[in-house]
């Protein structure tokens, strides 16, 4: 298995989320590679990561794609991590709910 960095993304600010939702929305691998429709699916996964990175992890963060080929099965597939610094969950139970 290969994996190869499209991007890390610092998640100080509302800004470096749109920064890095254009930068995957115009990544000329994922354009290549995927229909314009999963393009637009893989940008508002990395979206909502972003926000709750934003939001829960106190802007302190950062998203990691990475393209993952492996040449065993012949398939290939996108990764995002989102890691945040953020103070954690203080009820595990009552975050679970909807």
């Amino acid at each position: 298995m290969i994996r190869t960095t499209l991007g890390r993304f610092d998640i100080l600010a509302d800004a470096d989320l749109h920064v890095a939702v254009f930068k995957l929305r115009s990544n000329m691998r994922l354009r290549a590679s995927f229909s314009s429709a999963d393009v637009a699916m893989i940008a508002t996964v990395a979206s909502e990561l972003g926000r709750n990175i934003s939001k829960y992890g106190g802007a302190r963060g950062y998203l990691l794609v990475s393209w993952i080929d492996d040449h065993a099965c012949g398939d290939s597939a996108v990764e995002i991590q989102a890691v945040d610094y953020g103070p954690g969950f203080t009820d595990v139970a009552a975050a679970l709910k909807d």
